[in-house]
């Protein structure tokens, strides 16, 4: 969060992909140095208002770039909901661009 309240996401993203860049790079991409703990993934996860059920692959640091770099869900859901759909639970976005597919995403009051 910056001074005024709002969120800084992207320069989040930004400064974690940074980092899993550099230790992609150097070959050291472990735990032990780049380690990010399970209480702070689901801190982001909260924040983001990611659910329990989503499952982010790879190492603790490469998670935490993933989940930064999700809509929060929020927004995802008021966006959609404006356009008559719901979004499955546990839904990871692991691209620029994600299909909804009428039948197959479940009604909200189910």
């Amino acid at each position: 969060m910056d001074a005024e309240g709002g969120e800084k996401i992207e320069v989040l993203w930004e400064l974690y992909q940074v980092l899993l860049g550099d230790a992609i790079e150097r070959s050291i991409l472990c735990e032990e140095l780049y380690g990010v703990s399970a209480s702070t993934l689901r801190t982001f996860r909260n924040l983001q208002g990611i659910e329990p059920e989503a499952r982010f692959q790879g190492a603790s640091l490469d998670q935490a770039c993933q989940i930064w770099r999700q809509t929060p869900r929020q927004l995802m859901d008021a966006l959609l909901g404006a356009i008559g759909i719901s979004r499955p639970r546990g839904i990871v976005q692991s691209g620029a661009v994600m299909l909804f597919f009428e039948g197959e995403t479940p009604n909200k009051d189910e």
